[in-house]
């Protein structure tokens, strides 16, 4: 095994996939299964609730998804280990607390994307931004509606001025488990010679690092703007992004792309934290 391979292994041991027990989610929860079958994961599933009844039900539902998930494995791939938890609770609470107990190096979890105002429970608005407020492990949010299946080109947000190299490079071995194609985008709305000498650097550094990977330049246009223009264009079927962490000013007067993206795209979206 070389090197990275066990790099990313070390870092990807656990997958921890959040139901609500429903069918909305299913393509979340198989999008969860492939992303553990690739990264030779364990994929466990988490439900929490608030009523003791549904608590205890939950338990038996669990077990025989459980069940199904290994049953409907492709002859051939490789055989990865499922669990699941159940918990009582306030969700995004449980959900935080459920990663550091099961040790899971990644949340993957369900949005409701365009249409998330007409779902209910643990996928609403409110609980994404605070899962991205609480949680530092990566995040991978999956739009309910999403006709994506796998990876094969990724779009990587970046701001030349202000980037984490450890980020990148723990995007960069995890998307080796799929041998996906890697575009960068920096929008920029001003003229100025340290944003030049910023993107001639940053593209020097990705020579270095991973040649293979490009970096595409949008000006005058937002990045949210960027990103649907290049999805459409490029066929990206993954979106990539950082969270910094904010002072109390900026949580309440500047809005987070990152946020907005995770539950509005149409397309996968992971997030790291560079905090």
């Amino acid at each position: 095994m070389n090197n990275f391979i066990s790099r990313a292994l070390k870092h990807m041991k656990r997958i921890l996939f959040p139901t609500d027990l429903t069918d909305k989610p299913r393509k979340a929860l198989d999008y969860a299964q492939y992303l553990s079958i690739n990264t030779g994961s364990e994929l466990i599933l988490f439900h929490t609730s608030m009523d003791q009844q549904e608590h205890e039900q939950s338990i038996n539902e669990l077990k025989a998804l459980t069940v199904e998930l290994e049953q409907s494995e492709v002859r051939g791939a490789k055989t990865i280990r499922y669990d699941y938890m159940s918990q009582q609770g306030l969700p995004v609470d449980e959900l935080v607390e459920a990663m550091d107990k099961s040790k899971s190096k990644m949340l993957v979890m369900a949005t409701t994307g365009a249409n998330r105002e007409t779902f209910q429970g643990l996928y609403l608005k409110s609980n994404t931004s605070a899962v991205l407020e609480k949680l530092q492990k990566p995040v991978l949010f999956f739009p309910v509606d999403s006709k994506v299946d796998k990876i094969s080109k990724a779009l990587v947000c970046v701001d030349v001025m202000k980037y984490s190299k450890e980020v990148v490079h723990q995007f960069y071995d995890f998307s080796k488990f799929f041998n996906a194609k890697i575009e960068f985008v920096f929008t920029t709305s001003v003229e100025r010679i340290e944003i030049r000498e910023a993107i001639d650097r940053f593209k020097y550094y990705l020579s270095k690092e991973m040649p293979q990977a490009t970096l595409t330049v949008k000006e005058g246009i937002s990045l949210e703007e960027a990103v649907d223009q290049l999805i459409e264009a490029d066929g990206i079927d993954l979106l990539v992004m950082t969270k910094y962490k904010k002072t109390f000013w900026e949580k309440w007067l500047v809005k987070s792309a990152t946020q907005s993206m995770a539950y509005s795209s149409h397309i996968p979206v992971l997030v790291f934290s560079a905090d």
